[in-house]
């Protein structure tokens, strides 16, 4: 009621307000008052101006109190611009544990860096997904591996925060908006497959309560500003976990001989371990051994390895594609190295004599953060060609043994593998020495067949088994044992290659090395390979002469049944009249694995044989 009287007096005063007003100047002006009135007229102007004043202030009263309240504007929503981290994440406590304490300890910029395929994303958008409330202004992520520009990202950011941009703007002043934008807050930034440091630093948020997970193929030891993590392939426990995760835990535990030859074929590395989990999982008449059957064939091992839109192969060819031409060559020439490690010499003799118009210029890499060999033991001696002519323990072995010091030759193969170390294409194992990744070897292979010509790829392979042959003739004994498995399947490749002459050349020159004949396993896996490039040909002598080493070593190591089989084959193939020495020494070897075998009979014939023929030769210390 008291608000009802109220309202009706304002009406009433504001009726009689404007009468009251106009009366008042009137008479302040010349009018006059009725007679009564009249000795007020002297007050008519200061009753003007109380008036006026009354009239405007009832004005602004009304007007605070009539007028309908302002809708509120609604708050902005904070930009969340997180994907949703890939399921499992087996193996990485320890790394992950690790990056959670950097951010409770103030770090402000995380760098993981590692090979493609690596998980690396994974490993950050788990860290975001788990740090993220303590980031309420803002979470923001970009794919800088998808080709946009710094201004490209500085704009979708500040679209984030409901900035309208003018495309006229330039760099510095979107990173001037970005940055006050910033000024206050606390945002997380996630720069996932970041190029370069020089991409990644106008984007790092200055402002104190924010913080930047950057993801990186390269080591971007230019980024002073990050604390960095490495991250490598996984134990192979851990990949067993992750396949597991992904195809069905009950279904890896019934074949957990067939699951770890899966995870070795992958590599272990996690993407390639995903795929195969998917595959699994999407396919369920298949048993693991199944897949690590398909997987077994390291020639279709990457077509294996691809389901829906993750492959293998596609995210090494991004790597190999971000190389400069004169490092794209030296990869995929390494493609060429069979073995699992080398050292520079062997892949100077991969890579060939430097091309200067394939010298990749300097500054080319990631900032000054590591040692480069620019030279190494790539230096061929002048004059050397592609053409497979060679000397003696070939030109990339010139000095069987030593090894080139680094620093030596600038643009040569030490040069080229440390910058392929900077691109995350390859791994230094130990001093002068590097590995590829078995499916970024298989990878590298693929490039080698498709980009190089027959006559670049077979030069290769000769200087290869050269830099081999003349390791194994003067190397030291530390160096040869070091190389076993590269020989082998060295071996191996010359033989897929159609290059029989040159694996039997390699497997002379092991039958020659003091260090080779004392290592029966070796001998075995040598002389396998010495049969399957005899067998490619059509020399009898060759192939007599394989199968006896084969079978000599096979009878030492206990193989005698399979010894006789292939002495025996020897002795058939065996030319008349040709090395009647070393004939009568393959029956004397051949009596002995008989005599291991209980064949006494056939024992002491073949020993008789071999007795006359030495007779025959006067060779009275054979005979004997």
């Amino acid at each position: 009621m008291r608000e009802r009287g109220v309202l009706v007096s304002l009406v009433i005063t504001s009726s009689l307000l404007p009468v009251a007003l106009g009366v008042a100047v009137n008479v302040a002006t010349g009018g006059t008052l009725p007679g009564p009135l009249r000795p007020l007229t002297a007050l008519a102007w200061p009753v003007v101006g109380v008036l006026t004043v009354i009239t405007a202030a009832l004005a602004i009263w009304q007007a605070r109190h009539s007028a309908a309240p302002a809708a509120p504007v609604p708050a902005r929503p904070a930009p969340a611009d997180l994907p949703l981290p890939p399921a499992g994440l087996a193996g990485r406590d320890a790394e992950l544990a690790e990056l959670a304490r950097w951010t409770t300890d103030g770090v402000r910029v995380i760098a993981i860096t590692g090979p493609a395929g690596v998980g690396k994303s994974a490993l950050a958008l788990r860290l975001a997904t788990q740090v993220g409330a303590r980031f309420p202004d803002g979470r923001l992520f970009t794919d800088l591996g998808a080709g946009r520009t710094t201004a490209d990202v500085l704009a979708w950011f500040l679209a984030g925060f409901g900035e309208r941009v003018d495309p006229a703007l330039t760099e510095q002043q979107l990173l001037r908006r970005y940055r006050s934008v910033l000024a206050g807050k606390r945002v997380l930034v996630v720069l996932d497959d970041a190029p370069a440091s020089g991409v990644v630093r106008p984007l790092l948020p200055t402002a104190p309560g924010c913080l930047a997970i950057v993801t990186s193929r390269r080591p971007l030891t230019g980024l002073d500003e990050a604390v960095h993590l490495p991250v490598a392939a996984l134990p192979t426990a851990a990949a067993v976990e992750l396949l597991a995760g992904l195809a069905g835990s009950d279904r890896v535990a019934r074949e957990p001989a067939a699951a770890e030859q899966v995870v070795r074929a992958c590599g272990a590395l996690p993407l390639a371990v995903r795929i195969a989990g998917a595959r699994l999982a999407h396919r369920p008449a298949w048993s693991v051994a199944d897949l690590a059957a398909r997987l077994a064939d390291e020639r279709s091992r990457l077509d294996e390895l691809h389901t829906g839109d993750l492959a293998v192969r596609s995210s090494f060819r991004a790597s190999y594609d971000d190389l400069p031409a004169p490092d794209r060559r030296a990869f995929r020439r390494l493609g060429a190295i069979s073995g699992r490690s080398f050292d520079t010499a062997t892949a100077a003799a991969a890579l060939g004599p430097p091309d200067r118009a394939a010298t990749a210029p300097p500054g080319t890499t990631d900032g000054p953060g590591r040692q480069r060999q620019p030279g190494g033991a790539a230096a061929a001696s002048p004059g050397t060609t592609d053409d497979p002519g060679r000397q003696p323990g070939g030109a990339a072995a010139a000095s069987p043994g030593k090894r080139d010091e680094p620093g030596r030759q600038p643009g040569g193969a030490g040069a080229a593998l440390e910058r392929l170390v900077d691109a995350g294409l390859l791994e230094p194992s130990a001093r002068d020495r590097y590995r590829l990744h078995d499916l970024l070897r298989l990878f590298a292979h693929e490039c080698l067949i498709a980009e190089e010509s027959p006559a670049e790829r077979a030069a290769a392979l000769e200087r290869l088994v050269d830099r081999y042959a003349g390791l194994v003739t003067g190397g030291a004994a530390a160096e040869i044992t070091a190389e076993r498995d590269a020989l082998v399947a060295m071996l191996a490749r010359a033989v897929d290659d159609g290059r029989p002459d040159a694996a039997w050349r390699l497997w002379q020159a092991t039958e020659r090395s003091a260090t080779l004949r004392a290592d029966y396993r070796f001998r075995l896996a040598a002389g396998r390979q010495a049969v399957r490039a005899t067998e490619a040909g059509d020399d009898a002598r060759r192939q007599a002469h394989a199968l006896w080493r084969l079978g000599r070593a096979t009878d030492l190591v206990g193989g005698a049944a399979q010894a006789v089989d292939l002495l025996s084959r020897a002795l058939h193939r065996w030319v008349a009249g040709t090395d009647e020495n070393s004939r009568c020494r393959l029956r004397c070897d051949l009596a002995n694995a008989l005599g291991h075998v209980g064949r006494l009979d056939d024992a002491a014939e073949q020993a008789r044989t071999a007795r006359s023929g030495f007779a025959r030769l006067d060779d009275a210390a054979s005979e004997a």
